[in-house]
């Protein structure tokens, strides 16, 4: 009788997200964040995403979720010599933190020929790939100029409501009224009637943030048919008070009375981490779209009479820019392309 050798097969040892950036592993990197994202079912663990979002708006959420992978305190990161045209200098010895670049690559069909559209043109592929950059904790040198505005400073000037009110005003796609409201609620977005009305008597702070969540509703869910309860509408509540408590936190506005609690029965109401995915995508991709346009409008209400600076328009510039510093990749990886009436109670 012959007697059969098992022997067990041997695992690789599951590698850190450094040592997975420090050998370009791109696979493995797609896979380790593919797996995080159960984390984020942790109701904390999603805020502090949303609070990384709200300081990092012009990056992917999948950039945010490396940034706060690996340096969870940055504030604010750029390249190199972006800090150098800033007049700060990265201090020696200091780790990089890496994220996603694109760069643009001519494509080519099977037998290696470049594919060209209808006009002739070389049709291009975007390709990502690794870049170091540094947070403003590890730079010295010319002090960061203060933001423009910062509403938690400022609401107390009852002007300064009106003109955040009104930029976000002309942010909305669909009218904006402020009224009492017979049924128990602080706003809503009406997808037939296309308004948007906050209930009148909220308060300066409280008008804003009711007013970010139903921005959210009529940008994203124009013709929802969800019905209270059900999980589409649980969803779309998700991403509008997400939403609403990323710009509500960038413009200052006091969030300590926001609460996620959908995401501990994300997986009971039938959704799976994939849809998760989704959300986080549409969330980032909709709250960096509110904030840019609300900064810009802000941004121009308050800098009417400033002088001019220098230094603060070239950092204004840099911090226009994701990347500021393209360089040839070691290796490429292709990165598939995201897919991208109503009452609030409570906020």
């Amino acid at each position: 009788m012959v007697e059969k050798s098992f022997v067990q097969e041997r695992k690789s040892p599951k590698l850190s997200l450094s040592e997975i950036i420090k050998k370009k592993d791109y696979k493995a990197l797609s896979e380790h964040l593919e797996e995080g994202i159960k984390d984020y079912l942790d109701s904390d663990t999603f805020q502090n995403y949303l609070d990384f979002v709200s300081k990092f708006h012009k990056y992917s959420q999948k950039n945010v979720r490396l940034i706060l992978a690996q340096k969870p305190t940055a504030s604010y990161i750029a390249g190199f010599q972006a800090w150098k045209k800033n007049e700060r200098n990265v201090k020696k010895g200091s780790k990089a933190i890496y994220v996603y670049a694109p760069y643009f690559k001519d494509k080519v069909d099977k037998e290696g020929n470049k594919v060209t559209d209808e006009n002739g043109e070389i049709v291009k592929e975007t390709r990502y790939f690794l870049t170091p950059v540094f947070d403003v904790s590890q730079t010295e040198g010319k002090e960061i100029p203060k933001p423009v505005y910062n509403l938690s400073e400022d609401m107390d000037d009852s002007k300064t409501f009106m003109q955040t009110y009104k930029a976000l005003v002309e942010l909305s796609p669909v009218p904006v009224s402020i009224q009492p409201i017979p049924i128990e609620a602080n706003g809503y977005y009406d997808p037939t009637k296309k308004e948007i009305v906050v209930r009148q008597g909220l308060g300066e702070i409280m008008t804003l943030k009711v007013l970010l969540h139903e921005l959210t509703h009529a940008t994203l869910h124009t013709d929802s048919q969800a019905f209270f309860g059900d999980p589409t509408y649980r969803r779309q509540e998700f991403e509008a008070e997400s939403v609403a408590y990323i710009v509500s936190n960038h413009l200052g506005l006091d969030t300590s009375n926001y609460s996620f609690g959908y995401l501990s029965s994300w997986t009971d109401q039938g959704n799976k981490l994939e849809e998760l995915t989704t959300s986080l995508e549409t969330i980032t991709t909709q709250a960096k779209g509110l904030i840019e346009r609300a900064d810009q409008l802000l941004n121009r209400v308050y800098t009417l009479d400033a002088p001019k600076n220098k230094f603060e328009e070239r950092l204004a510039r840099a911090r226009g820019q994701e990347i500021t510093e393209p360089r040839t990749p070691a290796k490429e990886y292709e990165v598939a392309d995201p897919k991208v009436r109503r009452p609030t109670k409570t906020l």
